[in-house]
């Protein structure tokens, strides 16, 4: 969503989607271990008024996430690290769906990405939240002061391998004059991080 989007070779997104699973696999010991991408983070969305979107409050729970390190996001050709949430666990399949087919599957149910946005020494300099349910897409750039990060996001830790974070927080969209809505989540994981094909 918030990457610069390059069509790949169909056996390279199948090289990549064989070296995501030979690694959760080799992680656990041989076997595909769902572990490496269990976690339970929660989003909500608030509108209290929009000319397109429906006033009210929603939640998405999620059981799932895929870490993956993108590069050429959109503002910089930056590197960064993106969080796809799911509803669902994610299986051995549904790794395959993540990469070749955007996880079609997988957002068939609410859905959330967490985008973060990485300087030369993997600093978080931007943090992009999207919520979607049935009927309502929303896109927000959560964090980008200083105060905003260092309140959302200093429990953060990026080692190459693997991304922990506890992030607990809101924005509130009050400027535009169109929208009136407030984005909250809370999550709290450590979990491995993959290479993306893009």
């Amino acid at each position: 969503m918030f990457t610069a989007c390059l069509k790949k070779p169909s056996y390279v997104v199948a090289l990549v989607i064989s070296l995501i699973v030979s690694h959760a696999t080799a992680q656990s010991g041989g076997k595909f271990n769902a572990q490496d991408f269990k976690t339970r983070s929660v989003f909500e969305l608030m509108v209290d008024d929009s000319t397109v979107l429906r006033v009210g409050a929603s939640k998405i729970v999620t059981q799932s996430a895929l870490v993956t390190l993108v590069h050429g996001l959109i503002p910089g050709n930056s590197d960064g690290l993106e969080i796809q949430f799911f509803t669902k666990p994610i299986t051995e399949a549904g790794i395959a769906d993540v990469l070749k087919n955007g996880a079609k599957e997988l957002k068939k149910s609410d859905y959330a990405a967490l985008v973060l946005f990485l300087d030369k020494d993997n600093r978080v300099w931007q943090a992009n939240l999207s919520y979607v349910i049935p009927g309502t897409t929303v896109a927000r750039t959560v964090a980008w002061k200083p105060e905003e990060l260092k309140k959302f996001f200093s429990d953060y830790k990026f080692d190459g391998k693997r991304l922990s974070l506890k992030s607990n927080g809101s924005y509130r969209d009050t400027e535009s004059g169109k929208e009136k809505l407030r984005l909250s989540w809370n999550v709290d994981f450590d979990l491995p991080v993959f290479r993306s094909p893009r």
